[in-house]
């Protein structure tokens, strides 16, 4: 009867955790799904991106810097919609850092946020030095709801393109499997081409 008692609760707690995944789920499809709109507002991009990192939890064993590159460039931009995008990269580049166990059993690693203006774009490549991504995998990492994380949804990146996309700009990914990668959402420099209503 303790037995049974025992796999009782280790059923309730899994289906507790099982309902709380699902009510995440839930928030994070209405959220992907509502349009807002933007309020872009001038704003010195780099200058800005440190206060933004400056706010991100540090992760044990994983260093963060920002090499700025874009001076006193002045790009217009939703800074809410941006600090959400650029977070999320930076998060998932540690989260893919943190999951490659290294020698030691300790995560060890870098995110280097780094900017420029080139080709009419204002670019924050986030470059870390994890895992990589399968090349087979590489083009559906914008797909809602693919992961390759066993508890998630998914909406990460996908939800990160479609902010860079409403600001008329876009998301770019690179890797090399083994030699980590880039995550470069971007801007356009002129800054006068984000939409202002909803998408």
């Amino acid at each position: 009867a303790r037995e049974s008692g025992v796999d009782l609760e280790r059923a309730l707690t899994r289906a507790d955790r099982g309902i709380a995944r699902c009510d995440r789920i839930v928030t994070e499809l209405l959220d992907f799904v509502r349009a807002t709109g933007l309020q872009p507002k001038p704003t010195a991009i780099d200058a800005w991106l440190e206060d933004v990192l400056a706010d991100i939890p540090p992760h044990p064993g994983i260093t963060v810097t920002l090499t700025p590159g874009t001076g006193d460039a002045v790009i217009a931009f939703d800074r809410g919609a941006l600090r959400r995008a650029v977070v999320n990269v930076v998060e998932n580049a540690c989260q893919a850092i943190a999951g490659a166990v290294v020698e030691g059993g300790r995560p060890e690693g870098r995110v280097t946020v780094a900017t420029r203006i080139a080709g009419g774009r204002a670019e924050i490549a986030v470059t870390d030095t994890g895992p990589g991504i399968p090349a087979d995998i590489l083009p559906r990492v914008t797909e809602p709801l693919f992961s390759t994380k066993s508890f998630g949804t998914g909406l990460g990146l996908p939800t990160v393109q479609r902010i860079m996309e409403e600001h008329g700009g876009g998301l770019r990914i690179d890797s090399a499997p083994g030699h980590g990668a880039t995550v470069t959402p971007w801007l356009p420099a002129a800054g006068g081409n984000a939409k202002g209503g909803a998408a």
